[in-house]
């Protein structure tokens, strides 16, 4: 028999379970252990290893204190309330599966990023967004965004209140922010994030490779800013979004770059 360095290791279908927003992959049998059997996430994480498929139960809330790697054998599983709090300074690095309801799992001031091989959708609920249009969203839809790896995609579910801060997406390619025609933002800030190139706009798309913006509801609250700004962008596009109430420049600019397309947006009531 195969140990994982529990007390008991079970091995079972899993299969009929509640559906989940993440990454989760095919049903099948597979070694399932709880977070509680081991003194902290990152020694679970280690103890279980690289080669046996695993479904990793977070059944008890962890803090992690040191750089951590999630190898793609390894499927997170959050259930009820828990999350994983990771500490300042540290990384935690998913190249695996993740199963989680929409609600907050990532806690701390450290960094969760998804690798390359994780290939399913990242969503800001993850790191706390109440999509209520009222909290401020924007610090957890940075998270998500910045936690993209090539070829993912960040889903909006909802609107969300975005503050002066605005949203960044920097240098990603292979990437989409995408609303699906039903999220996206109510502006609250005073001002938002300044680029030189283009002033202040709410989400600041700046020297990404094959990104796309698409189906986004932005209601820019009369404020004084781009609603969605391109900067020196290449092979990307904005489209089917839907704005209103915003624009320095335009609701919609994009500035250098190449091959760059802008299609079947609307535009409403610029100021």
């Amino acid at each position: 028999a195969t140990s994982l360095g529990s007390p008991a290791t079970a091995v079972l279908t899993i299969a009929g379970a509640a559906p989940r927003v993440g990454g989760g992959g095919p049903p099948g049998e597979r070694a399932v252990v709880t977070m509680d059997m081991y003194p902290s996430f990152s020694a679970a994480i280690n103890t279980i290893g690289v080669s046996i498929p695993t479904t990793l139960l977070i059944d008890s809330a962890g803090t992690v204190t040191r750089n951590t790697t999630v190898p793609p054998n390894v499927t997170l599983q959050f259930d009820g309330a828990r999350q994983l709090s990771v500490d300042r300074g540290v990384t935690v690095t998913i190249d695996g599966p993740l199963n989680a309801p929409a609600r907050q799992i990532f806690a701390g001031t450290g960094v969760v990023l998804f690798g390359p091989t994780y290939k399913a959708d990242i969503y800001p609920q993850w790191w706390g967004a109440a999509f209520d249009s009222v909290t401020d969203d924007s610090t957890a839809w940075q998270a998500a965004i910045n936690a993209a790896s090539a070829g993912s995609r960040v889903v909006i579910t909802g609107i969300s209140a975005i503050g002066s801060a605005g949203v960044l997406i920097d240098k990603k390619t292979d990437f989409t922010l995408d609303g699906e025609g039903r999220g996206g933002i109510k502006v609250t800030g005073a001002s938002v994030r300044r680029v030189s190139a283009m002033g202040r706009t709410v989400i600041a798309v700046t020297g990404v490779v094959n990104t796309k913006i698409h189906g986004l509801t932005i209601n820019g609250n009369n404020t004084a800013s781009n609603l969605i700004g391109m900067f020196q962008g290449t092979g990307s596009e904005i489209s089917d979004n839907w704005t209103t109430g915003g624009g320095q420049n335009a609701a919609i600019t994009v500035v250098g770059g190449s091959h760059n397309r802008i299609l079947r947006n609307v535009v409403r009531s610029t100021i």
